[in-house]
């Protein structure tokens, strides 16, 4: 670019910045951007184009220890990230086991006191029954006694045994004291 001559006063048009960027490129000077990102870009490929090869591998072997510090950065966080979920997970598992088991608790007690019930109201009926029945029995042996039936044939229309009609007879015998 032998042509290009102007001074950096004297630069106006686009063409111009690049042209001088160009020709003064090689100078080994700080160069001017002219507030342009494109031409700071460039800028900064040229600084890279002439820099010497102590300094590009002592960037490199920064850019290489930056690297490793970003990746074992990154290995903290994975394993803080991993620690942590596990001892969330364990956390949560023991609540969730003491919860479970306060439930499962209430539940067992809720449908033993309701089986309970059941079982209770069954057995009650049955021997309500039980009683009804037996009492019905008595009331036939007595009425039979009253009116004077034999003893075998009030143990086999009553279905007692011979000692409970016998029992009855007696109770009937004796008078009540009141």
């Amino acid at each position: 670019m032998p042509n290009f001559k102007k001074s950096i006063e004297e630069v106006n048009s686009s063409i111009d910045k690049w042209l001088y960027l160009l020709n003064h490129a090689k100078d080994g000077k700080e160069l001017p951007n002219f507030g342009s990102d494109i031409i700071q870009d460039a800028i900064e490929r040229i600084k890279v184009e002439n820099a010497s090869d102590e300094l590009l591998a002592a960037q490199e072997a920064n850019m290489t220890t930056k690297e490793d510090y970003e990746s074992w950065a990154i290995g903290l966080v994975i394993n803080a990230s991993e620690k942590a979920k596990a001892e969330g997970f364990a956390k949560g598992h023991d609540e969730g086991l003491v919860e479970g088991r306060a439930e499962g608790l209430v539940e067992g007690r809720a449908e033993g006191h309701a089986e309970g019930r059941a079982e209770g109201r069954a057995e009650g009926r049955k021997e309500g029954r039980e009683e009804g029945a037996a009492d019905e029995r008595s009331a036939v042996a007595l009425d039979m006694l009253a009116d004077n039936e034999p003893i075998e044939k009030i143990v086999k229309y009553s279905h007692l045994s011979k000692e409970k009609v016998l029992e009855l007879r007696n109770k009937q015998a004796k008078p009540t004291a009141r």
